[in-house]
C-alpha cells in the first residue's frame, strides 16, 4: 500500500515497506527512533536555495568628469574655430583682392594658394605660432567683396583641419563650413576708438579624440575693440534657439546628451596678448542639458574673480546633480 521511496538531493533512499517489516518485528520503541530518523532525513531533504546571493551595486551621482569634459569641449570648439577665424582675418587683411601673394606670411606654418578669385586655401603643416598646437588639413576662404566694407561675408570651408595639443596629445578635427558677416564695416587691424563687429553662422561636423563625430551649430557675435591698448574681443550668442535666449551654440555633446550653450554676459578676452591669448577674463556661460552648467570665466584658483588686468587661472563651474547635490568645479586654462 505504501510502497514507494523517497530520494533526497543527497542521494539517501528510505524504503517505506521496510520500515514497517522492522516496525512489527520490533515493537513501538523501535518504530520512535525509525520515525524520528525518518525526519531527520527529510529535514536534510529539503531543497538547496541556489539562487544567487544578492549584490550590491554602488550607484554614483558624481557626475563631475562629464560636466567638465561637457565645458572643456565648447571651449576647445569655440577657440579653434575661433583661431580658424583669426588665420583668415589675417590672410585677408589689408587685401582687396584676396591673393596668396599679399597673406603668405600672416599664417603660422601654412601653405596659402590662391584657387579662384576672392578665394584662398591655406593648408597647414606644422605648430601655430605660440608653438601650443600641431595643425593638419586646410580652410578655404571666399570672400565676396572687400573684407572691410559693412555687409561684407566671408566663408570658410573646413576640410580635415585637425587641432593637437601639444601637452595633452589630444585632438579635434572639424568639417562644415562658417559665414561670418562684418557687421559695421571696419578692418581689425585698423581699429582706434572703433568696434568691429563679426556675425558668425556656422554648422560644423566635429571629430573628438575618443573617434566620437557629432554636428554642432554656431551662433555668435564677436565684437573687436582696445582695451588699454590691447586689442580684446567679447564674444556673445546673439539668437533664440528651443525658448533659450543669447544662445552661441547647440547640437549633442560626445555623451549624446543635446545641449544648448547660452551667454548672460559676454565672454571677454585678448588675441593679441601672448601670455593671455584667448583665456577669457571675465564673463558667464550656461549649458542647458540634462544638469545645467553655469561657467564664470576669469577667476583665480580658489573660484575668485581676478583683477582687472591680471591674467587669470580658469574658470569655475556650478551645477546640481542628479541626488540634488550642489557641485562646483575650477579649471585652469
Amino acid at each position: 500500500m505504501f510502497n514507494f521511496s523517497y530520494t533526497c538531493i543527497h542521494n539517501q533512499t528510505v524504503n517505506i515497506t521496510k520500515l514497517k517489516k522492522k516496525m512489527k518485528k520490533k515493537g513501538m520503541l523501535k518504530y520512535f527512533i525509525v520515525a524520528a530518523t525518518m525526519g531527520i532525513i527529510y529535514t536534510g531533504c529539503k531543497k538547496k536555495d541556489t539562487t544567487p546571493a544578492a549584490t550590491t551595486t554602488t550607484t554614483t551621482t558624481d557626475d563631475t568628469p562629464q560636466q567638465e569634459q561637457s565645458a572643456a569641449d565648447q571651449a576647445t570648439v569655440e577657440n579653434e574655430t575661433n583661431n580658424s577665424i583669426n588665420d583668415a582675418n589675417n590672410a585677408v587683411s589689408g587685401s582687396t583682392s584676396l591673393r596668396a601673394a599679399n597673406a603668405a606670411s600672416l599664417v603660422s606654418n601654412a601653405r596659402i594658394d590662391s584657387i579662384a578669385k576672392r578665394q584662398l586655401r591655406v593648408t597647414y603643416f606644422g605648430k601655430s605660432s605660440d608653438s601650443l598646437r600641431i595643425r593638419s588639413g586646410s580652410i578655404t576662404i571666399q570672400l565676396d567683396t572687400a573684407w572691410h566694407i559693412s555687409g561684407a561675408v566671408l566663408t570658410i570651408t573646413f576640410s580635415n583641419y585637425k587641432v593637437t595639443n601639444v601637452g595633452t596629445g589630444k585632438s579635434i578635427t572639424f568639417n562644415g563650413t562658417h559665414v561670418i558677416t562684418n557687421v559695421n564695416g571696419g578692418a581689425i587691424a585698423n581699429i582706434t576708438t572703433n568696434t568691429v563687429v563679426h556675425k558668425i553662422r556656422g554648422n560644423i561636423s566635429i571629430t573628438f579624440d575618443d573617434g566620437t563625430v557629432r554636428s554642432w551649430s554656431i551662433a555668435r557675435k564677436r565684437s573687436y575693440y582696445l582695451t588699454s591698448s590691447q586689442l580684446t574681443e567679447s564674444l556673445t550668442g546673439d539668437t533664440t534657439v528651443n525658448t533659450y535666449s543669447n544662445v552661441t551654440m547647440w547640437g549633442t555633446n560626445r555623451a549624446g546628451e543635446t545641449f544648448y550653450v547660452s551667454t548672460p554676459s559676454p565672454v571677454v578676452d585678448y588675441i593679441a596678448n601672448s601670455n593671455c591669448l584667448l583665456k577669457p577674463i571675465s564673463g558667464q556661460r550656461i549649458f542647458y542639458l540634462t544638469h545645467n552648467i553655469t561657467a564664470t570665466y576669469g577667476v583665480d584658483a580658489s573660484g575668485n574673480a581676478e583683477p582687472a588686468g591680471t591674467c587669470p587661472y580658469g574658470y569655475m563651474l556650478n551645477w546640481t546633480n542628479a541626488s540634488g547635490t550642489a557641485k562646483q568645479a575650477i579649471l585652469s586654462y
